[in-house]
């Protein structure tokens, strides 16, 4: 009969690689007493990893021993301003410069990105009055950013003269509210709402002010900016995100009651 029974799990290289690149963000000053207390290993033993994470250009180190820190190096870290006065041509630039940047993303990530991108691109070369455009994508292992700026007229500003509002306030309201366009003839004003529920997080900074929406509480929150001229939007996705756009269409657009948190600090 056997009284003790002494279990040993060992664990692989790879998923020890796994959680410090899973866990890095939240830990970027304490990751290694992190890994040390999931594994049950030496110090020594999960420095050996991390330096291999870094050697892989996976992870980068900053600072000396004490104050060292870790961040993910991004898979991903691509800019481009772009003339758009003429010839602009929003489905040609998503084809030959961005879904290759794309292509390791899970499929859902990657159609998000692709329709929010070709949605925003059109609605700046449509709407904006400006003549130039830059956009940023940086992904990391775990999250994807995209950043959009345009020289325009700002999207509040357009809204308020479209919409004939009293004030940009308003017109971020009226954003927060859904279904808002500044060419209501042609358009049902469905594209940025749709776009901002495809993302975690959706930030959209003119004419003074910032306007945050957050997918998780359906929050809408409105503060002061420094984005005086034109128009910049961020958006933030979990790679690991189960969201599609197809899920996100059907939840929009078949809806029979809208609601929206709209901001009450104005």
């Amino acid at each position: 009969m056997i009284n003790d029974i002494n279990i040993r799990v060992v664990h692989t290289s790879e998923q020890i690689k796994q959680f410090i690149l899973q866990n890095l963000t939240q830990h970027q000053k304490d990751i290694i007493k992190a890994t040390i207390r999931q594994f049950g290993l030496s110090r020594q033993a999960i420095l050996k990893h991390m330096h291999t994470l870094i050697q892989e250009d996976r992870v980068v180190a900053h600072g000396k021993t004490r104050d060292r820190y870790y961040e993910l190096m991004p898979l991903v870290n691509y800019s481009q301003s772009i003339d758009i006065s003429n010839g602009f041509r929003p489905e040609k630039l998503i084809q030959d410069q961005i879904r290759p940047k794309l292509r390791h993303l899970p499929t859902n990530i990657r159609e998000i990105c692709e329709l929010s991108l070709s949605a925003l691109f059109n609605n700046v070369l449509n709407h904006s009055n400006g003549t130039h455009l830059s956009y940023k994508i940086y992904v990391t292992q775990d999250e994807v950013h995209l950043l959009i700026k345009d020289n325009g007229v700002g999207l509040f500003h357009k809204i308020n003269d479209a919409q004939n509002l009293n004030g940009n306030h308003l017109s971020a309201i009226e954003v927060a509210k859904g279904r808002v366009t500044s060419d209501p003839l042609n358009h049902a004003g469905e594209e940025l709402m749709t776009v901002l529920h495809l993302f975690d997080t959706g930030i959209i900074e003119a004419t003074g002010l910032c306007l945050t929406f957050i997918n998780k509480t359906s929050d809408w929150t409105l503060s002061e900016s420094s984005q005086l001229k034109g128009t910049k939007i961020h958006l933030e996705i979990k790679t690991n995100s189960r969201r599609t756009c197809q899920e996100v269409f059907q939840r929009i657009f078949n809806r029979e009651k809208r609601s929206a948190r709209i901001p009450v600090k104005l």
